[in-house]
């Protein structure tokens, strides 16, 4: 007489839960499909706009999911703030780019970046985007440095020597100190010294024209 063994009910539970992982999965990529091509087509309709498409790419670093089944999910998905201080230095016109923002997505730009970021990110932000009403003296050691445009980034100790070419809105470092270099054809340029890490360990220092920069 044959007999059969039935099933362990790990072994039915194993099953169910590799299925339930693969639906997980697949579920997650087709949103993800979804939403990039969601975004493509909204960034279509402002790319033509400077602050219209800046306060888009602004929403998209505080909303880095954007919705779920209609649903915002900038509440509870995250900050990209590497983003946001890149976008910062973008601005020309802050007001119009807060404009566009409320028209968009109907609440104050300002209200959501209070939201998204520390009392202390806030005023580096403002700072970058031209929204302080002062420039503060950056200090040593602690005060950010972010390219405004591409800029050549050059080894301290060997000023011919371009360690890496940043791009707007790219993170240099941070400040050191300010020092003029006279360079080969005898006029004398203002540099940003800097501190940056590479290989996520090793910290160097370099330098960039100061009004390649912006400092907050």
């Amino acid at each position: 007489m044959e007999t059969t063994s039935a099933k362990s009910p790990l072994s039915n539970y194993k099953n169910t839960a590799i299925i339930v992982g693969v639906v997980v999965v697949v579920a997650f990529l087709i949103v993800r499909i979804v939403r990039a091509v969601q975004k493509a087509n909204e960034y279509n309709n402002v790319a033509n706009d400077p602050a219209a498409r800046l306060a888009f790419l602004i929403r998209q670093a505080c909303n880095p999911w954007g919705s779920i089944g209609g649903i915002s999910a900038i509440d509870i998905d995250g900050t990209d703030e590497t983003e946001l201080f890149a976008l910062a230095t973008q601005v020309k016109d802050l007001n119009a780019v807060r404009t566009s923002y409320k028209k968009q997505f109907s609440e104050e730009l300002l209200d959501r970046l209070a939201a998204e970021l520390s009392r202390e990110s806030l005023d580096r932000w403002l700072n970058l985007a031209g929204g302080s009403n002062a420039t503060p003296a950056p200090i040593a050691n602690k005060s950010l440095v972010y390219a405004k445009q591409a800029a050549p980034m050059y080894d301290a100790t060997d000023s011919t020597k371009v360690v890496k070419t940043l791009q707007n809105g790219e993170l240099a470092g941070t400040y050191v100190r300010q020092l003029g270099v006279r360079h080969s054809n005898g006029q004398t340029y203002q540099y940003i010294e800097v501190t940056y890490t590479d290989w996520w360990v090793l910290t160097f220092k370099a330098w960039i024209r100061k009004d390649f920069v912006k400092i907050a």
